[in-house]
């Protein structure tokens, strides 16, 4: 029997690549009221983790897990919710990734401080992918940070980042129950979860009230074909969608989808984004690219890209990285093929021969790259990346952190003993009304200590509260230097 041909297909569907690039945008934002377990890939160790971002094809999933709750499975509801259902999400719909406010896909193309230790490193960035940035491809060693004594510079890796220090991974710790609810020997297991809530951050070990921290918001957007029926517009943007998202939902995942029209469309400056005949295309989530023969490639069709864009074009540079996807199909309860991805992050310097006009860089934007965009793959950002605006709250900043959160502090300093023999007669002055002698923050053996602002500034204000913070502190700080003596 003749082994079966696949027939050829392009990096996207067949015809003309017109679907999306000229309808509208809808602005996203997914409230949390629940921790969400969003499973990656396993790699091999335990506990397994989560995604830190809503991935396209997860909110595409959830509302489609909406629309199945009002009307019931599309193979048998009427004609018309039918095709409303296939237009929704089976049709032109493009659904983005949702991020935080506060976190963003750092590129492969840049270079960030390898040890950030001060606020000017967290910002500190050089993209190769920028006409400024083109030279450190060309250097055999690592770029250095100008913040922080000439530290290293290393490589994104396209994994999400939060910025401002704000944790957004928890670990939960369950055990399995038998039918009559009892704990099961043995069958403990731990697993990372997106937190529902956000701590303010700035300061490591900070605890506060539950009920004090904010929900975690996430936002994004959709992009619309121009052909979409109002009814379908109207379903996603006239009221609130409850949704469960990620793992586990019978007891997380819980959060609200509000989606409306944007106060702007999104506009592409050609003058901003193109320099020297250069457009940077950067993926914000997995992308599934074909050549000519089917086969899975990390290399868009140039042609196509020229098309899109009304001017001559050519991939000058890429820095990717591959991955493989798999998922489930929750309408027909079945898993879907495991399939051979670019990785969000990847970016593309594109050589153009002329400078195209905004429309045409807001068509790319719309369309988007590869195939399967429907669901979710293919998102794509435009221009050099730079880290996302951080409004710090002064409140946040003049918090103090709780004593044993200090004590770990200074312990992992690694000088947990030398603190404990300076703190002392500070707090003993402290205690007698006598002014703190802070000249030992001055010794070059605390030098490298200090450089780092943020515990410099936590030293510094720790010094400066009442006495009963400076001695439960250093209660905490002696447990464990003596611990670790013994």
């Amino acid at each position: 029997m003749p082994a079966t041909v696949r027939p050829p297909v392009a990096s996207t569907p067949p015809g003309r690549p017109t679907d999306s690039v000229s309808g509208g945008v809808l602005d996203v934002t997914l409230r949390m009221s629940q921790r969400a377990g969003l499973g990656r890939r396993p790699r091999g160790t335990a506990p397994t983790d989560t995604h830190t971002h809503v991935p396209g094809s997860v909110l595409r999933g959830a509302l489609a897990g909406a629309w199945l709750r009002t009307y019931g499975p599309p193979q048998g509801a009427p004609p018309v919710r039918r095709a409303e259902f296939e237009r929704l999400f089976e049709g032109g719909v493009r659904f983005g990734p949702l991020f935080d406010p506060h976190s963003a896909v750092v590129p492969l193309s840049v270079y960030r401080c390898k040890y950030r230790s001060t606020p000017a490193c967290e910002f500190s960035h050089i993209d190769q992918a920028a006409p400024e940035g083109a030279t450190v491809s060309g250097e055999p060693d690592r770029p250095r940070c100008p913040h922080c004594e000439d530290g290293p510079m290393v490589s994104g890796r396209g994994e999400v980042t939060f910025f401002s220090g704000r944790d957004a991974v928890v670990d939960i710790t369950r055990t399995a129950l038998t039918d009559e609810g009892r704990v099961v020997p043995h069958k403990l297991f731990t697993r990372r979860m997106l937190n529902h809530r956000v701590g303010d951050g700035h300061l490591r070990g900070e605890t506060h009230r539950a009920e004090e921290s904010p929900l975690r918001t996430l936002v994004g957007r959709i992009i619309l074909p121009p052909d979409l029926p109002q009814t379908c517009v109207s379903w996603l943007r006239d009221q609130p969608h409850s949704v469960r998202i990620g793992g586990d939902r019978s007891t997380s995942g819980a959060a609200e989808i509000t989606i409306e029209q944007p106060s702007s469309a999104p506009h592409h400056d050609p003058a901003r984004l193109v320099r020297d005949g250069r457009l940077v295309l950067r993926l914000i989530s997995p992308t599934l690219l074909l050549d000519a023969a089917g086969r899975p490639t990390t290399r868009p069709d140039e042609a196509w890209l020229g098309e899109l864009l009304g001017v001559g074009t050519r991939v000058e540079r890429s820095w990717v990285r591959r991955e493989r996807l798999s998922g489930w199909n929750g309408l027909i309860n079945l898993p879907k093929p495991e399939e051979l991805a670019v990785s969000a992050g990847s970016v593309y310097r594109l050589a153009l021969d002329a400078l195209p006009d905004a429309n045409a860089l807001d068509r790319l934007y719309r369309h988007g790259v590869g195939v399967r965009r429907a669901e979710g793959f293919g998102r794509l950002e435009l221009g050099a990346w730079s880290p996302p605006p951080i409004v710090r709250r002064p409140e946040a900043e003049n918090r103090v952190t709780p004593p044993i959160g200090m004590a770990r502090e200074l312990y992992e300093t690694g000088m947990g003993g030398w603190f404990l023999k300076y703190l002392r007669p500070c707090l003993d002055a402290k205690r007698a009304g006598r002014p703190v002698d802070t000249g030992f923050l001055e010794l070059p053996a605390v030098e490298a200590v200090m450089r780092d602002e943020r515990r410099a500034r936590l030293i510094r204000a720790l010094l400066a509260k009442p006495p009963r913070l400076l001695e439960e502190t250093l209660l905490h700080l002696e447990a464990r230097v003596r611990g670790v003596e013994r």
